[in-house]
């Protein structure tokens, strides 16, 4: 099931509250703060191990998924440590910290997801912000990053990759982060997640290796800017050696059987892939079709990388193998499983 995990990395230390989440909240807690330590009715001080104890149950009576995961990552995010780290779990805690706590907490009771609660996550080895209801990067998208870094690693030369519907930046900046070779233009429909990825580029200085576009892809298999001033054909390369996407993919069908924390928060037009899944990816592999470099000057090919439903690899066999989809000159040339065993990447290359 597509689904939304928080045990993958664990809880990490954070080094301040840095939420972007625009909610009342967000400026509550400052590590400047005047120390005011808080009791109950008979006196006792209320610990970090009375917070946790506390709302963990509250989480496991609400069914809160990932309980233990939940209130330790709030608990660091609210504490700037690693609560797990921390050897004086009877420590008070201050009424500043208390009452951001509980506003956060309480956000969890309403099952908003961490990501967006903490506004950050850890992506690969970087520290992504991300805002509601910019799409949440998922922990088989890793899967996809290797796949791709596999491949550059016997590239030569620059490779110039294009990321079509890049929510947060995830996909571009870990490429661009890791291989030095990686030139990125990446777009989405959604200017929000723009925003949010350029703030990503900003913040991991790679402003200079990855373009980010307020574009979307049509039905007709185009990319248009989403800017009526903004001519993308005068802006954007021509050819690409690379094009990379976590598009919508999920059925109908499916999409009511998500969790709260994705049909509550996160942009369903970022999930939504039609009746079978296919409604962004087929118009996806015929842009490719048009972008891929048929003769990169490495002597590579041109390929694209999709992430994709488990039911589509066999449906994109038999759509390559109807005699009129032969004028792409494209070939499905291999599927690829993601950290659970699931047919879960597809790879296609130019001809």
């Amino acid at each position: 099931m597509f689904c939304l995990n928080f045990t993958r990395r664990g809880v990490r230390a954070v080094a301040s509250v840095t939420s972007t989440i625009a909610v009342p909240y967000s400026n509550l807690f400052h590590r400047n703060a005047k120390m005011v330590w808080s009791h109950d009715s008979s006196g006792v001080r209320y610990s970090m191990g009375d917070a946790y104890r506390e709302w963990f149950k509250k989480f496991k009576i609400e069914r809160i998924s990932e309980p233990r995961e939940s209130i330790e990552t709030i608990l660091s995010h609210v504490l700037a440590k690693d609560y797990r780290h921390l050897c004086h779990q009877e420590h008070p805690l201050t009424e500043e910290q208390i009452e951001l706590l509980k506003k956060l907490c309480e956000c969890r009771l309403a099952r908003m997801p961490l990501q967006y609660i903490i506004g950050e996550w850890q992506f690969r080895q970087l520290n992504l912000t991300l805002s509601p209801p910019v799409f949440i990067p998922r922990p088989e998208t890793e899967n996809l990053v290797d796949l791709i870094l596999e491949r550059l690693s016997k590239r030569s030369g620059l490779v110039n990759v294009l990321e079509v519907g890049c929510g947060s930046g995830a996909i571009s900046l870990a490429l661009a982060h890791e291989s030095s070779k990686v030139m990125c233009t990446a777009i989405d429909q959604c200017d929000l997640a723009c925003s949010v990825a350029r703030k990503n580029a900003s913040s991991l200085n790679l402003n200079d290796r990855v373009k980010i576009w307020w574009a979307k892809l049509t039905d007709d298999g185009e990319i248009t800017s989403c800017i009526s001033t903004c001519k993308l054909d005068d802006e954007l390369p021509k050819k690409f050696d690379m094009v990379v996407s976590n598009p919508p993919y999920v059925p109908n069908r499916d999409l009511f059987h998500l969790q709260p924390e994705i049909l509550l928060y996160e942009d369903l037009k970022a999930l939504d892939g039609g009746k079978d899944g296919l409604k962004i990816i087929l118009p996806l592999i015929k842009f490719s079709s048009t972008v891929l470099d048929s003769s990169p000057v490495d002597g590579g090919e041109g390929v694209l990388f999709i992430e994709v439903d488990s039911s589509h690899p066999a449906l994109l066999q038999k759509w390559f193998c109807d005699e009129e989809n032969s004028k792409f000159q494209l070939q499905f040339k291999s599927v690829h499983l993601d950290l659970f065993g699931k047919e879960r990447f597809v790879e296609i290359v130019k001809i």
